[in-house]
């Protein structure tokens, strides 16, 4: 296992910080090996730790009472199955989470409860099956969740109204939920099993980024729409090799028309 801790800021020289042992110090950085993580000089306020041997398996209360300080906090690769009950809320100031590469198929409602300065939430590559409702309710500041290359086949019914980037980009989804986003900048559904998405579904007035598709996807005129999108500035439409997009004559037409308002960024995958 190795760790990297990034530091606070310019408060505190690295002479003043403690080494944990078994660690090489730098700048702005630790390197440590084995299989304990090291108890942290408060100094520090990032934390990285990758390819943990043996596994943490549970990020428990006690591992998050040595990290109390911490803003960001990286696990990579570290076994992870499980949270523990209140364990990331002990972290108080947290405000980037980054857990990915793990083995973490449910996402409890509970986990995340008391992140109360979240903004950023990566939980990719973790072979999520299973979200429950409410898991992300709480998470009021929360701006960015990128939940892309898991195996999730039904998404939570809430979101933070104020999120900015959702990313559900490789997953089993095959339906979605009613999204009102009007803060949303950044909307990733590509490569999924969703067949159809009625233009109801979806309030989405200032999106930026838009990438749509899978295998049996069916392209709405009604949807890929300048009245639908009048802002959107990046558009992928992917196909699969199971199967290609078609893109009709009223979406060429309403896609040409979004060139001439908004839109600067256009990729087509798997089109006929």
């Amino acid at each position: 296992m190795w760790c990297s801790v990034g530091l606070a800021g310019l408060y505190y020289p690295l002479d003043s910080l403690e080494c944990p042992m078994n660690c090489e110090c730098a700048p702005t950085s630790i390197a440590c090996e084995g299989g304990i993580i090291p108890k942290l000089d408060p100094g520090f306020a990032g934390f990285e730790v990758r390819d943990a041997n043996p596994p943490v398996k549970v990020f428990t209360t006690n591992l998050a009472e040595n990290m109390k300080h911490v803003v960001s906090l990286h696990l990579v690769s570290v076994g992870l199955e499980r949270f523990e009950r209140e364990a990331l809320a002990k972290i108080s100031r947290l405000e980037t989470l980054h857990i990915t590469h793990n083995n973490i198929e449910t996402i409890m409602a509970t986990d995340f409860e008391g992140c109360k300065n979240l903004a950023s939430l990566n939980l990719e590559n973790n072979g999520i099956r299973i979200i429950e409702n409410d898991t992300f309710r709480s998470l009021t500041t929360l701006k960015e969740l990128n939940l892309a290359h898991n195996a999730i086949k039904v998404l939570p019914q809430t979101f933070p109204k104020g999120v900015q980037m959702l990313n559900f980009e490789d997953n089993e989804i095959e339906f979605i939920p009613d999204f009102t986003f009007h803060e949303l900048l950044s909307l990733n559904l590509c490569d999924n099993k969703i067949h159809h998405i009625h233009p109801d579904k979806f309030d989405l007035n200032n999106l930026l980024d838009l990438c749509l598709g899978g295998p049996n996807f069916t392209v709405n005129p009604a949807l890929i729409s300048n009245e639908k999108f009048p802002h959107l500035e990046i558009l992928k439409l992917s196909g699969h090799k199971k199967g290609n997009i078609y893109i009709d004559d009223r979406v060429q037409r309403n896609i040409l028309l979004m060139v001439s308002q908004s839109l600067y960024n256009l990729t087509l995958e798997s089109c006929t």
